[in-house]
């Protein structure tokens, strides 16, 4: 009888067990990351802190960034910012680098921003401020942290190998292809919304990336479009005034033609 129980106690945790991990309540552990920001100036870091936001509230993992680095399980990263450094020719993240290196079971990260690269893709992309581009180049980065290559079948993917504006954000292929395993439930809802273009982030991303056009016009254009209607509006007066003179001028002569007579 004993046994009886004790068996049927074991079969309802795993049908409870089943239950649960079926509606996405529950996650695979997934390997702490140890970040060391040392070495950012405080604008950075702030960035920095932006990306990895991004990453824990998508995945629902509020720890992820938060490992020990002494932990032989966690992985170190530590993010650098280079102000002279530039990528190797034809690389294929022209704005940032991460490398990984493996020695024995722990594994190490480094992730270097360039900013004279980033100084240049600004002038290009639609991103009207230099904050929400660098904030996009840490969070692709972290990707490649976080075990994810290059998604190049979808331009909107953060994990495309070129920051193509604010458009891009992380998707379901991101969370798919991650090494470990995310709650169901999140996994539906990130590609709820990354294909619905009426979300209300997606819509928020579009506009952001039209109202930069202008912004992101060189100055001497403003200078000649204002030169031009200057020109346009002394001719115009000349104009009317050449016009009004004439006028009068015949006014005149009509006048004088008449007191002859």
């Amino acid at each position: 009888m004993r046994f009886l129980k004790g068996a049927m106690l074991v079969i309802a945790t795993m049908v409870v067990a089943l239950m649960v991990r079926s509606h996405g309540l529950v996650a695979e552990a997934a390997t702490t990351y140890a970040v060391d920001m040392a070495g950012l100036p405080a604008k950075q870091q702030t960035e920095a802190k932006a990306a990895m936001a991004i990453w824990t509230n998508t995945l629902q993992m509020p720890t992820l960034f938060s490992g020990n680095p002494t932990d032989p399980e966690a992985v170190n990263v530590t993010m650098m910012w280079s102000t002279d450094g530039v990528a190797s020719p034809g690389a294929d993240d022209p704005l940032g680098l991460t490398e990984t290196t493996t020695l024995g079971d722990k594994r190490t990260v480094v992730i270097t921003l360039y900013q004279r690269e980033i100084e240049r893709a600004f002038a290009k992309t639609a991103y009207m401020k230099r904050h929400d581009l660098v904030v996009s180049v840490w969070e692709h980065e972290l990707g490649h942290a976080l075990g994810l290559q290059h998604n190049t079948t979808n331009e909107h993917d953060i994990m495309y190998p070129r920051n193509l504006g604010p458009t891009q954000r992380i998707t379901g292929w991101d969370l798919q292809n991650l090494p470990f395993t995310v709650k169901p439930s999140v996994l539906s809802d990130v590609s709820d919304h990354s294909s619905n273009w009426l979300d209300s982030q997606n819509v928020s991303n579009q506009m952001t990336a039209w109202l930069a056009i202008p912004a992101k016009v060189p100055r001497i254009f403003y200078h000649l479009i204002a030169g031009l209607l200057g020109m346009v509006t002394i001719a115009i007066v000349a104009t009317i005034l050449l016009t009004r003179r004439s006028v009068v001028s015949a006014e005149q002569r009509a006048k004088n033609f008449a007191s002859l007579k």
